[in-house]
């Protein structure tokens, strides 16, 4: 049996996707700034996803320390 997606989900899953997208690319472009020389395409585009991977995890746990905190308090 097939569940049958929306339109909206669809839509909502693209655009989710074009936004990881783009903070993975922006992300990794911080070598030109501090003045490293270039690392190359491939090591850029690693460590922005690795750093958004990173900020993401953070934002998870820290999520997850007050919920504790709050659900354990009643």
């Amino acid at each position: 049996m097939h569940a049958r997606v929306g339109k909206a989900a669809v839509i909502a899953l693209g655009t989710a996707v074009l936004c990881a997208v783009v903070v993975v690319l922006w992300a990794g472009d911080v070598h030109t700034a501090l003045g490293d020389s270039d690392p190359g395409r491939l090591t850029g585009v690693l460590f922005g996803l690795v750093r958004t991977t990173a900020d993401a995890a953070g934002t998870v746990v820290a999520g997850a320390l007050v919920f504790g905190a709050f659900s354990a308090s009643s």
